[in-house]
């Protein structure tokens, strides 16, 4: 399609692109200001309004690995690795001490899962399929430490998918898997919490949808930039807010 062409092929910063990143980290926020002891009360509405975080972050990973191939800057794929592979170490220890009883690691390797996924299905390796098929059978078994499982792993490639395609139907594709990485967690919980269940899945299905549609859009006024200090604000806020609930402990 003629906009995500032109869009592709410009350097030029979007700012579309980088108020979806923005909408990304604020959601992200609100969604962990649950995990602050003396907001445990809001609870809900706050995880409610963080299921739009994942699948945002997703999306702009979709994008920038489109770019990236689009152009043949394939030089960019490196520091790309990179920065998600050493940032899902530093933040797993702040991830920990926020997350008292955490039940998988922290978001960023499957963050980083997803980009290998893309690469592979992208390369020209001989036995890149193979690989695959190996790859995805031990993180199905694996798929309970990864957070938002084997799903969310998927998410980015089938954002891929519906960006590269030309019909706009199969952004349904990326809602559904959206959708089904929160649903996977509350399915106990379905008959108990039914309203909580269908907002939180609704969320994260239309955080895709949006993600589409504004990235489409032509915004005239300037967003400020997302740049690389995005890697470092995720184990920082964390950690913040893991003192915080030291310093107000009951």
């Amino acid at each position: 399609v003629s906009w995500l062409r032109a869009f592709i092929m410009n350097s030029k910063r979007n700012a579309g692109l980088d108020l979806i990143k923005w909408l990304a980290i604020i959601t992200m926020v609100v969604d962990h200001l649950r995990l602050i002891n003396a907001l445990s009360e809001y609870n809900n509405i706050l995880v409610v309004i963080g299921r739009f975080a994942f699948p945002l972050f997703s999306f702009v990973l979709a994008v920038n690995f489109h770019r990236i191939i689009t152009n043949k800057k394939y030089t960019a794929l490196k520091p790309y690795l990179f920065n998600l592979g050493i940032f899902s170490i530093f933040s797993e220890i702040p991830y920990r001490l926020l997350e008292q009883n955490p039940t998988t690691i922290n978001v960023m390797p499957t963050l980083l899962l997803g980009l290998i996924f893309m690469i592979l299905i992208e390369s020209k390796l001989k036995f890149k399929y193979l690989i695959l098929a190996l790859l995805s059978t031990a993180l199905i078994f694996l798929s309970h430490w990864i957070m938002y499982g084997f799903l969310g792993v998927l998410l980015p490639m089938a954002c891929l998918f519906a960006l590269k395609l030309k019909n706009k139907f199969w952004v349904i594709l990326p809602m559904l898997i959206a959708a089904l990485c929160n649903a996977q967690y509350l399915l106990n919980a379905i008959k108990l919490m039914p309203l909580l269940f269908y907002s939180i899945i609704t969320c994260a299905a239309l955080a895709i949808l949006f993600a589409f549609v504004l990235i489409k859009l032509k915004i005239n006024w300037k967003v400020l930039a997302v740049g690389h200090w995005g890697y470092w604000f995720y184990p920082i806020h964390l950690f913040l807010f893991s003192l915080i609930n030291f310093i107000f402990k009951k």
